[in-house]
């Protein structure tokens, strides 16, 4: 006999097979992952697109500067030509000074009356011993304004921004003392004296801007005003020979050629404006080389706009550099345009021929800054360098005009 468990069992076709399912909610999961996925390789694609084009259009920048001869990276800075240490008047004007000589009293005196007529005439007898007791000064100065050239020894390499700036404490000192000395040369009847050291003001002016950084130059612009405030204070009672030689012997007076000669220094802009061309294109150069250092990740915007300690890498950082490092590249490349045409503003003839720079980043919504977050910190205070830059230009022309005094308002000589 068979027992009913050996007999073959049939399946009713009703009753469904004991399959365990996979849960509904794992396949959703599966679904998002899949789909997740193909957005990161999407966004992934996306940034290595946006990163190349953003490199090309960078590349493009820097190819239009270099097919017009401009330099761009920081060893393109470096002289063209040799100048041999007794042609370079940048080393006179160091070791003069280096060469000013002052008690703690005279120092006191001396910053006092710096620019300030009527003080100058109050302590007389201690302006007297400052410019008489610092004769070595002078000669240097009256030398370096002989020469044409000068090399400050200013060499740039990547990273720019680290590159050593000559002080330029020593230049300042020198300008006030060339304005102080002569006021006093002037109010001591000797304008004959004070032209020539006004004449030396304006050289020492024309050296310093012969460095490249717009540091330098603000520098510059600041020692030219106070050698123009001086010429407009003393030009009204300078007094003139009458002839066209020489002053005569003794009596103090300045000759016709040499206030031709100071008024004709003043109406020449070509140190200036080569000067401020030449601070354009460095800070071009900076740009660039500032986009490269956050590239490389040798320097973080957190250092850059102060939002957090030097160089420890943060999660911003690691953002900026990584996700949004194409937005920081075509920024620069928009920069460069920007600066391109301050570079030709050099040449303007009024301030009307300068651009408008870039707004201020306090004034932008936060995804413009996410847009453009270097354009403002690089290029927002160039607009106010132009408006020193044309205030300078414009004083240098209203104290030229008084060439008709030389001309025509000649009343005695000393």
């Amino acid at each position: 006999m068979t027992s009913q468990s050996d007999q073959p069992q049939c399946v009713s076709p009703t009753i469904e097979p004991r399959v365990k399912l996979i849960p509904p909610r794992y396949g959703w999961l599966k679904r998002m992952v899949m789909v997740a996925g193909i957005l990161f390789v999407a966004l992934f694609a996306l940034r290595l697109w946006w990163g190349w084009e953003a490199n090309r259009r960078l590349q493009a920048e820097i190819d239009k500067i270099i097919a017009a001869g401009e330099p761009i990276y920081p060893e393109d800075f470096d002289p063209k030509e040799f100048i041999p240490d007794d042609q370079n008047a940048a080393l006179l004007l160091i070791k003069a000074g280096e060469a000013v000589q002052l008690t703690s009293e005279q120092q006191e005196v001396f910053e006092k009356v710096v620019g300030k007529p009527d003080l100058i005439r109050a302590h007389l007898d201690e302006v007297r011993a400052i410019a008489e007791g610092n004769p070595e000064v002078f000669r240097l100065l009256r030398s370096a304004r002989r020469l044409l050239r000068a090399d400050w020894g200013m060499r740039f390499r990547t990273p720019a921004l680290n590159s050593s700036i000559p002080s330029f404490s020593g230049q300042r000192m020198l300008s006030k003392l060339m304005t102080v000395a002569a006021s006093y040369r002037h109010m001591a009847g000797n304008d004959a004296e004070a032209v020539d050291i006004l004449r030396d003001a304006l050289a020492h002016s024309e050296n310093l801007s012969q460095q490249q950084t717009l540091i330098a130059q603000l520098t510059t612009w600041a020692c030219g005003a106070l050698t123009i405030q001086t010429i407009e204070e003393i030009l009204p009672t300078l007094h003139f020979a009458l002839d066209e030689e020489n002053s005569v012997s003794g009596s103090g007076a300045a000759s016709r050629p040499q206030i031709r000669s100071l008024l004709a220094s003043l109406l020449d802009e070509r140190g200036i404006r080569e000067g401020m061309r030449r601070a354009m294109l460095c800070e071009r150069m900076f740009q660039v080389d500032i986009q490269k250092e956050l590239v490389r990740g040798n320097t973080t915007m957190s250092a850059m706009f102060g939002w957090g300690g030097p160089m420890p890498v943060s999660v911003p950082d690691v953002v900026w550099r990584h996700a949004l490092g194409p937005a920081l590249t075509l920024d620069i490349a928009g920069v460069l345009r920007e600066t391109t045409s301050f570079v030709d503003a050099a040449d303007a003839v009024s301030f009307s021929g300068v651009p408008k720079g870039g707004d201020d980043s306090s004034n932008e919504s936060g995804f413009k800054f996410l847009l453009h977050p270097l354009q403002s910190f690089l290029s927002g205070s160039l607009e106010r360098a132009f408006v020193l830059y044309f205030r300078l230009l414009a004083r240098r022309r209203v104290a030229g005009t008084a060439r008709w005094r030389s001309e025509v308002y000649v009343k005695k000589v000393w």
